[in-house]
């Protein structure tokens, strides 16, 4: 049976409102063009013949924009295609701007934005839509706010808030993955393609935690220390601890796999996906599987609708890193956005700076990059910028079996110029509401949904 179709009103009222500004030619074209080149990435990649270093990620690099909106076509009116683990990041924030639709309407300037968006900055829908985001919170804090025109070899921010004869000038910036982490991940791949079929013939799950940066090991270190060893792991347990790092095996629990498959087919690449293998949850580590099975379709897109319907053989493998310069390199700090931020500033006016941060990379690293923003917000000297706030919020969303999305957020404001008066912003979260909202935890500290 084909999969129900999403529903929430604010996810469909910022889609509709975003594809209006184009034709429904338009769209299915640049839709259909997202599809192929998903189809492309999987069927390049066969698990059979690819080393896993070379699968391609889900996504759409040089159209982000485009692909937000497959995303959320496809959860609300043809879901079998949805992707789940890049849909929440979406998702949420589809449904912050449909939630304060009228809102993002009323800002001068939000038309221009959103025809730039689509058109010409089409990879920058994650900064734009922060900027959108940062604009509706000052608005929701009494605020007028407008999008300021760029103009070409002028620097200016972002946006402008005004209220009772006062102004602020607001700049804002959005953080990716560092690159480390993006290499770090290619390694562990390679690393992985040496074993997977070994780890495939005899059905088991993979729980490592290196105390050595990746980049230090041999492309075969896990073929080296492991593959000969694999035949004779008869129970579950810790086989590996030492300096270099700490290996736990278990098995996939093919009944509770049957049992489940009986009554639901599982999209394959998620989250359900790991959860069956694994038989756990576990959003911090890495994770990655391989599979032989049955599989059905559903759509015209085949390779993007598929549905797995029995499995035979699987592996899965858990893995991350706690070796003090990893954590510390992954760490990213806000230091050269807050330098390029302040260039933007007119001399001697209020300035305020958002900076958006995803938290994808473990408690370990969000709590010490927690701690150099700290810092370097206390060193940070404006000069003659009369930068008086920094606001950094973090995010994470996550896909969990049983629920499509779910977003965490965690706001902390920092004052620059000592004087603890005029607090411009008295709710401070992006995404999520106030009212669900904690203001005094950080959400990687706390349990994952």
């Amino acid at each position: 049976m084909k999969p129900e179709n999403y529903e929430d009103p604010d996810i469909r009222a910022a889609f509709e409102w975003l594809i209006s500004y184009m034709s429904a030619e338009h769209w299915a074209t640049r839709r259909d063009r997202i599809e192929k080149s998903i189809a492309n990435a999987l069927n390049s990649s066969p698990f059979e013949s690819a080393e896993l270093s070379e699968m391609h990620r889900l996504s759409i690099d040089n159209d982000v924009i485009g692909w937000y909106l497959y995303l959320m076509d496809m959860l609300l009116n043809d879901i079998a295609k949805y992707e789940p683990v890049q849909g929440s990041r979406a998702a949420s924030v589809f449904f912050a701007v449909g939630k304060e639709l009228e809102i993002v309407k009323g800002i001068r300037g939000i038309e221009n934005k959103v025809k730039r968006l689509l058109k010409n900055e089409k990879a920058q829908a994650d900064s734009i839509f922060f900027e959108i985001l940062t604009a509706v919170t000052w608005v929701k804090n009494g605020w007028k706010v407008n999008f300021i025109a760029e103009v070409p070899n002028e620097k200016s921010p972002d946006l402008l808030a005004e209220r009772q004869g006062e102004e602020w000038f607001i700049e804002c910036k959005r953080l990716s993955g560092s690159e480390y982490g993006k290499n770090e991940r290619i390694k562990w791949l390679k690393m992985l393609s040496y074993i997977n079929v070994a780890l495939l013939t005899f059905d088991m799950v993979l729980d490592i935690v290196f105390h050595v940066e990746l980049n230090s090991l041999d492309d075969r270190f896990l073929e080296k220390e492991l593959k000969a060893k694999l035949p004779f792991i008869k129970e579950e347990g810790i086989i590996f601890s030492n300096e270099i790092w700490d290996v736990s095996v278990s098995f996939v629990d093919f009944d509770v796999i049957d049992e489940h498959l009986e009554k639901f087919f599982v999209k394959e690449f998620s989250p359900q996906v790991q959860y069956l293998i694994a038989g756990k949850k576990e959003f911090s580590s890495g994770f990655a599987c391989g599979i032989l099975g049955q599989y059905v379709h559903y759509g015209q897109g085949a390779a993007i609708g598929r549905y797995i319907t029995r499995i035979d053989k699987a592996y899965g493998a858990y893995w991350q890193c706690d070796a003090p310069k990893a954590i510390d390199s992954k760490a990213k700090d806000i230091k050269r956005q807050l330098k390029s931020a302040v260039e933007q500033f007119p001399d001697g006016r209020n300035a305020a700076i958002h900076v958006g941060i995803e938290t994808v990379d473990g408690p370990q690293v969000e709590k010490l990059r927690f701690d150099k923003i700290f810092k370097t917000i206390g060193d940070f000297n404006p000069g003659n910028k009369h930068l008086r706030r920094i606001y950094c919020n973090f995010f994470q969303s996550y896909a969990p079996p049983e629920i499509c999305w779910v977003i965490d957020e965690t706001s902390n404001w920092h004052s620059v110029d000592l004087d603890g008066k005029n607090f411009p912003l008295k709710r401070k979260f992006i995404i999520l509401p106030e009212e669900a909202s904690d203001e005094e935890s950080l959400h990687w500290l706390r349990p994952q949904p």
